[in-house]
């Protein structure tokens, strides 16, 4: 089961309206703990655990690490050296589909995966072994290059 996926973030991440800085925003509130997968470096490793049949992974939490929106905009102020706000869109204003809608409210309300996702999470990173995390995202930091940030 993947998580969000990490290459769907920096479209997220805008130019400030004074050009100083980066916004982010989203429907999550600011402490919301999302999970994202890096899917080129890390997706193969649960996918390979699953088809290994490995005994007691029935269920693939597939995700690289947890992160909020405050993460994200805190690895934009590291790779840029510019501020990154953070800015949670009010439900009234999502101006996106009913099936985006219901998706990133799973995310906000039940944790993606739903209950006991942290433990589910944990459980098959434990039988991948290492996998990424947010800084070593390498397609998030060419992004901002390529971009101009």
């Amino acid at each position: 089961m993947p998580a969000y996926f990490m290459s769907n973030v920096p479209g997220s991440i805008r130019p400030s309206a004074d050009g100083a800085g980066f916004e982010l925003a989203w429907l999550f509130r600011p402490e919301t703990r999302i999970p994202m997968l890096d899917v080129p470096r890390d997706f193969g490793k649960f996918v390979a655990a699953a088809l290994a049949e490995t005994p007691g992974y029935r269920h693939a939490y597939a995700a690289s690490g947890w992160f909020t929106p405050l993460d994200v905009c805190g690895a934009v102020e590291r790779c840029t050296g510019k501020r990154c706000e953070f800015s949670e869109v009010p439900l009234e204003r999502f101006g996106g589909s009913k099936e985006l809608l219901d998706n990133l409210l799973m995310i906000r309300d039940y944790e993606y995966y739903g209950p006991g996702a942290e433990e589910g999470v944990s459980r098959s990173q434990e039988v991948v072994g290492k996998v990424g995390g947010w800084e070593g995202f390498g397609s998030f930091e060419d992004f901002l290059r390529e971009s101009g940030f």
